[in-house]
C-alpha cells in the first residue's frame, strides 16, 4: 500500500475500473482536471460532467482525491469516470489534498475545481486562450455565480489592516463607486478581465510551471486562506493572477455557512497569512480588528434575540451570537 507525503495512508491509486496506475505520464492531455472530494453526495458527478461539457475540444485527463469519504460520493458513473482516482484514509484538508492530485497532473494546465462548482459552456476555451496569451498569468480564475445566478465576489485584495477592517464590518458596501475603493479592489464590478491580488480557488486554471516553483498550497492550511497565501507567493515570484470574466461558473458554496468550527478555521487561516506575509506587529491588529468585529456582531444577534418576534426568529439570532462567541473564544 503506497504512502502518499505526510502523515495519512494512501489507500489505493487507481483508475475508475479500480486498477492500478502507475505514473507514467498521459500524453496530449491539455488540461488536467483536480478535484478533491468528501463526501459531497452527488456534487463529485455533477461537477465532472459539467467539465466534461464545458471542455469543447480539449483534451482532459481527470484526477481525483477522495478525502476519506464514507457516503460513496467517490463513485460516479462511466460517463464522467476519473483517468485516476486516489482514496486515502483521512480528511487531509483542501490544501493538502491537491497537492496530492498535483503529482497526478500532466496537462498542459491544471483545473483546480471544487465538487460544488459546475462550469458554464466555454469556460474552458477562455480560462485556457487567457493563459496561452500571456505566459506570465500562473492562475486564471473565472466570473463566479450563485446558484441563482447573482455575481459571487471572488476577486480580492490581501487582507491588510484596512480591507479586513472594512471587509469585517461590511463598510465595503457604502464604498461602492468611490475611487479609493476600487483601489482597495473592494468593490470591484467583476466585469473586466484583470489581473488581482487573490480570486476565490473554487476554480483555477494553473500553470504547473507556476505551481511548482511556489511549491504548491501550503498544508499548513487546513481550509481558506491557503488560495491567498499562494497568489501572494506567486505575485512574489513576478506571476501573474488573472480573473477572466468571460468564462462563468455557478459555485454553490459561496455563501456564508455559519458554522463555528468553519469560521474558526477562517480566522486560524488569515492569522497564518499574516504571520508569513505580514511584519509581527500587524497580527495583533488584526485579531484586534477580528475580536472587535466578533463582539460587535455578537451583541448585535443577542439584542435582536430579546426582541425577536417569533421562536424562529429568536432561535436564528441565538445562533449567530453562539458563533461569534466562539471566534472570541478561539
Amino acid at each position: 500500500m503506497a504512502r502518499a507525503a505526510g502523515r495519512h495512508r494512501t489507500l489505493s491509486v487507481c483508475d475508475f475500473a479500480g486498477q492500478p496506475v502507475g505514473r507514467s505520464p498521459t500524453v496530449n492531455v491539455t488540461v488536467s482536471v483536480l478535484v478533491v472530494n468528501h463526501n459531497g453526495g452527488d456534487l463529485l458527478e455533477r461537477c465532472l460532467t459539467s467539465v466534461q461539457r464545458a471542455a469543447g475540444s480539449w483534451s482532459l485527463q481527470t484526477v481525483v482525491v477522495d478525502n476519506a469519504s464514507t457516503d460513496g460520493s467517490d463513485i460516479v458513473s462511466d460517463a464522467v469516470q476519473p483517468t485516476v482516482l486516489i482514496r486515502i484514509d483521512e480528511n487531509v484538508g483542501f490544501a493538502r489534498a491537491n497537492n496530492i492530485a498535483a503529482e497526478h497532473a500532466d496537462g498542459r494546465y491544471w483545473l483546480l475545481i471544487n465538487t460544488d462548482c459546475f462550469l458554464h459552456q466555454g469556460a474552458v476555451d477562455a480560462l485556457v486562450r487567457r493563459m496561452d496569451g500571456d505566459s506570465r498569468i500562473a492562475i486564471a480564475a473565472p466570473r463566479l455565480l450563485n446558484a441563482d445566478g447573482t455575481l459571487q465576489r471572488s476577486c480580492h485584495n490581501f487582507p491588510r489592516p484596512v480591507v479586513l477592517f472594512l471587509e469585517q464590518s461590511s463598510l465595503w458596501k457604502l464604498a461602492t463607486g468611490r475611487r479609493w475603493a476600487r483601489r482597495l479592489s473592494i468593490t470591484t464590478d467583476h466585469d473586466r478581465s484583470m489581473e488581482v491580488d487573490w480570486a476565490t480557488a473554487a476554480c483555477w486554471l494553473v500553470r504547473p510551471e507556476a505551481w511548482r516553483q511556489s511549491g504548491g498550497f501550503d498544508p499548513g492550511f487546513f481550509f481558506y486562506w491557503e488560495e491567498a497565501d499562494l497568489c501572494y507567493r506567486l505575485r512574489e515570484q513576478g506571476w501573474r493572477v488573472w480573473f477572466e470574466p468571460a468564462a462563468e461558473a455557478t459555485h454553490l458554496g459561496g455563501a456564508s455557512t455559519g458554522s463555528p468550527g468553519l469560521l474558526q478555521h477562517f480566522f486560524k487561516g488569515l492569522y497564518r497569512f499574516y504571520d508569513r506575509h505580514y511584519p509581527p506587529r500587524a497580527r495583533p491588529l488584526a485579531r484586534g480588528i477580528v475580536s472587535t468585529m466578533a463582539l460587535w456582531k455578537m451583541t448585535r444577534a443577542a439584542v435582536r434575540s430579546r426582541s425577536a418576534p417569533t421562536p424562529q426568529a429568536r432561535r436564528q439570532a441565538d445562533s449567530i451570537a453562539r458563533v461569534w462567541a466562539a471566534v472570541l473564544r478561539s
